[in-house]
């Protein structure tokens, strides 16, 4: 859903946190688990984009790949080696 970027794969998308569950480390512990089972496969490195903060992704071992702009707005492109 990033055309420019569709050499890239797998990536990490469609995760959502609930309002009233943000800030308890929900989305952190989707992301973690996501990428486990990506490891398992076999599949990595694993890519994400998001047009918000990338505090919480960094502090799960991803790194910023770059910044683009995708439908007029600013994004991170993202990548998390799995080992």
């Amino acid at each position: 859903d990033l055309p420019p970027y569709d050499h890239l794969s797998p990536w990490l998308a469609s995760l959502y946190v609930v309002p009233p569950c943000r800030h308890a480390g929900v989305g952190r512990r989707l992301v973690n688990h996501a990428a486990e089972f990506a490891r398992q496969q076999g599949l990595s490195p694993l890519y994400l984009w998001t047009p918000g903060s990338t505090r919480m992704y960094a502090e799960c071992g991803w790194q910023v790949l770059g910044t683009d702009i995708s439908a007029g707005r600013p994004i991170a492109i993202m990548q998390r080696a799995l080992g």
